[in-house]
């Protein structure tokens, strides 16, 4: 019974998706960015991926905007972050911005997603509910239920990176950087922030919220929907199952 409403709610949601994108009230292929310096023509913009360090960015970007830690309860809704529409930002940015990213391995990133957002003892994600994926759904029914779904319908937790960042990868300006060598990174990120904002980042990333995947704990059935699901972000990003394989 249960499983006939979710699967109910799940095509009344897609249904309501679709209405909003013929009618123009969405765009399913704008995601967010963080506007930095210049308010009306922005020096430098991050676009956060979901579950690929970007809490430990925005409280690493705070100072940017004349915060400390201590002064921000909750980063991913603290309204004096300039958070905008990607699209609208990238075209509002000046000409030469440094705009960045952060991806991550696809399987680790949704198996992340998927520990942090589902299960019985955690707090209920709308998101997840409204596409018939239940509290104690296992991650073979969570990736399952992904798999039949619009791409761009998925909630960004969840969405391939590719989809997610659909407008950034055309432009020319985009820096992609990966999470799993991003603290090595970081010092040429902030020297590049450094030269674009009369106040940069903190020096120092520190990596919050990081829960550690499996490394090598992916079953065959568990692979193939992954690799149907994320092909793209294999492909586009350079990642492999190998890169999961126990450094000898």
């Amino acid at each position: 019974m249960m499983r006939a409403f979710r699967r109910h709610r799940r095509s009344l949601t897609l249904d309501r998706w679709a209405r909003k994108v013929g009618d123009g009230e969405i765009d399913p292929k704008d995601a967010q960015a963080l506007a930095l310096g210049n308010a009306d023509k922005p020096d430098a913009l991050y676009i956060p991926v979901p579950k690929a360090a970007n809490t430990s960015i925005r409280t690493a970007l705070l100072p940017c905007y004349g915060l400390q830690k201590e002064d921000v309860r909750r980063v991913h809704r603290d309204t004096r972050l300039d958070v905008r529409g990607l699209n609208a930002a990238l075209s509002d940015a000046v000409e030469n911005a440094y705009v960045f990213t952060v991806v991550r391995h696809p399987a680790t990133r949704i198996l992340s997603a998927y520990s942090n957002k589902i299960g019985r003892f955690k707090p209920r994600f709308g998101h997840a509910a409204r596409l018939g994926i239940a509290k104690s759904s296992s991650f073979d029914e969570f990736l399952e239920i992904l798999s039949t779904a619009s791409p761009w319908a998925i909630d960004g937790h969840f969405k391939p990176q590719a989809t997610w960042l659909h407008y950034g990868l055309r432009d020319p300006r985009l820096q992609i950087y990966k999470m799993e060598t991003l603290q090595d990174d970081w010092p040429q990120i902030h020297k590049a922030l450094l030269r674009k904002l009369p106040v940069g980042p903190e020096a120092k990333l520190d990596m919050l919220n990081s829960t550690k995947a499996p490394k090598d704990n992916f079953t065959t059935r568990q692979k193939r929907l992954i690799d149907g699901i994320f092909g793209e972000d294999f492909d586009r990003f350079g990642y492999s199952w190998g890169d999961l394989a126990p450094r000898t």
